[in-house]
């Protein structure tokens, strides 16, 4: 049973967390959306001492929104663990929700944005019968609450895109046109973030797919993609990644027919792995 806050109870309040959502920040796409909406997020994961009510708020000029999970959350899939959810409750565009929560159990606030491709600095506060523990499990850039640090360990794969690569039509693109591509299975030991990075003297792109890929629709299961994020016409992509799942990086270029040598190196808590 949750022990509710009567009366005469003096609420903690716990010290302000503030952070940013950047264009370096994680990202999802709404169901259907083709992976070209981006909502960057930040996910902090939230344990408390004393079970009750608790209530968080945001401060920010730009229009947050909140969603609230239990034990984990998982970007490609919005709704699994999701608890609680608010948009503007907080008056001025802000988030305020009051949830309950269970001592020794991990929950995770997900904090984004009303519209697309927004960045800004943001803060929030927390009240309740305890302090609350915020701590930030994604890329952050201002974040006063110290998170725990994680090797980064490398990995290096080399390929060559050539006329008896593979062929196929790019998302959202005409199906007139076609490009070379390889296909590179990927499987982490470690649940993070991580990023892949191309290298080569021709013009790159790079498609990050969930389970599997199906060149004949290109747009299922996209989770990603990058055409310059890197230098020098290379990409580089983002994502959180999660043990025992299977992802393909498709490789292929931004021109058609483009011939030529590369290699992606990829750099996360632990190395990547083809099965």
């Amino acid at each position: 049973m949750l022990s509710i806050l009567s009366e005469s109870t003096t609420p903690f309040e716990s010290p302000l967390y503030t952070d940013a959502l950047t264009s370096n920040s994680l990202f999802y796409s709404l169901p259907g959306a083709v992976n070209e909406r981006r909502f960057y997020f930040q996910a902090i994961e939230v344990t408390v001492s004393i079970p009750g009510i608790y209530t968080f708020q945001s401060n920010s000029t730009i229009d947050t929104m909140c969603y609230f999970y239990n034990s984990s959350f998982d970007p490609y899939n919005l709704t699994k663990n999701l608890i609680a959810k608010d948009d503007e409750s907080g008056g001025q565009l802000q988030f305020r929700i009051d949830v309950p929560l269970e001592s020794e159990l991990t929950y995770i606030l997900v904090v984004t944005t009303h519209f697309e491709s927004i960045t800004g600095t943001y803060s929030i506060s927390a009240v309740g019968p305890a302090i609350v523990n915020l701590t930030s499990i994604t890329q952050s850039t201002t974040s006063s609450t110290p998170k725990p640090t994680t090797p980064s360990m490398s990995s290096w794969h080399v390929g060559i895109l050539s006329s008896s690569s593979l062929n196929f039509s790019r998302p959202g693109g005409s199906t007139e046109r076609s490009f070379y591509y390889e296909y590179i299975e990927i499987n982490v030991f470690i649940t993070g973030n991580y990023t892949f990075q191309s290298r080569s003297k021709i013009d790159i792109m790079g498609y990050l797919y969930h389970t599997c890929f199906n060149p004949n629709n290109s747009a299922a299961n996209l989770m990603v993609k990058d055409d310059d994020g890197g230098d020098q016409l290379q990409f580089r992509i983002q994502s959180y990644l999660e043990s025992e799942q299977k992802y393909i990086l498709v490789v292929t270029t931004h021109v058609e027919f483009v011939k030529g040598n590369f290699s992606i190196t990829t750099a996360g808590p632990s190395i990547a792995y083809s099965m």
